[in-house]
């Protein structure tokens, strides 16, 4: 849902940008949602991510020779 709603806020700053067609608050604000709209885009991309080998807990760790 983040993603949708910061996805719209960049493509409307962005619209606005352009058509005032001078730098301003509507060009930081749609750097702004663009910034968060990549890390909640690289967060999301995470989710469900099975490492390719196990983690080892200090337990498993054979012991010093």
């Amino acid at each position: 849902m983040w993603i949708g709603i910061f996805a719209v806020a960049t493509a409307i700053a962005g619209l606005v940008r352009w058509k005032v067609g001078h730098a301003g608050i509507w060009g930081d604000l749609m750097a702004f949602c663009g910034c968060v709209l990549g890390i909640l885009v690289m967060v999301q991309s995470q989710v469900g991510f099975v490492p390719t080998y196990a983690e080892q807990d200090d337990e498993d760790e054979l012991p010093a020779q």
